[in-house]
């Protein structure tokens, strides 16, 4: 049987063999190998990370800051959309609470108009909280026992001005009223940012569906 030796001649020859050219040239191209050095790593990432932490802030609250002495800070168009819907909000949450006082401060700089006629209704917050008691009935529970729903803002803002056009649906429970929705309609508002805060200027009225109105006003429409 033949030997598992390799022969003297074979290992002979074997042992003359010079290299693959090609075999050196990948070698040679081929870059040293190194290991990841994850904290030199952080290390350079962290360097040039020196944000501060700030605390959130709201829309509003951002806007407030645009007039601000020191510096004016810009506010997304995002941030100016919801800084002026939650005007309208807050003025539909004052008048089902009959918050008077609340509403006198939203309605500050606002005149009401009747948006059919264009006859002015109030002037002013102290004008416009006593026409409010004049014409609308406050319920056992010190309340207009409605539910203002704003719906469907059409927003355009033009630097400090801001004009909004949206719907209103009032509904109304009271001991004798069953739920129900007594009046949908318009609003035509325009605000204006004062002293860094958006504020109603002048709010146009417009009745469109008048349903039963006997528990809510002091007069018929």
């Amino acid at each position: 049987m033949p030997s598992a030796e390799p022969s003297a001649a074979a290992s002979t020859i074997n042992a003359g063999k010079k290299p693959s050219r090609a075999k050196n040239a990948i070698s040679a191209a081929r870059p040293p190998t190194r290991s990841l050095d994850h904290s030199s790593m952080m290390s350079r990432t962290n360097r040039y990370d020196h944000r501060p932490n700030r605390p959130a802030t709201s829309p509003t609250r951002r806007c407030a800051l645009a007039r601000s002495t020191a510096q004016r800070v810009r506010c997304s168009p995002m941030d100016t959309v919801a800084a002026c819907t939650n005007v309208l909000f807050e003025i539909a949450e004052a008048m089902d609470a009959a918050a008077y006082d609340t509403l006198e401060s939203l309605l500050e700089h606002a005149a009401l108009v009747d948006g059919s006629s264009g006859s002015v209704l109030a002037e002013g917050g102290a004008a416009a909280v006593a026409h409010f008691r004049s014409i609308v009935k406050v319920h056992p529970d010190g309340t207009w026992r409605t539910k203002h729903v704003t719906t469907n803002p059409i927003v355009a803002v033009n630097d400090d001005e801001a004009t909004i056009r949206s719907m209103y649906t009032v509904f109304q429970q009271t001991e004798t009223l069953p739920m129900q929705a007594i009046i949908a309609g318009r609003y035509h508002d325009t605000l204006r940012r004062i002293d860094g805060t958006w504020r109603l200027v002048e709010r146009r009225y417009f009745a469109d569906l008048i349903g039963n109105l006997s528990d809510h006003l002091t007069f018929d429409l």
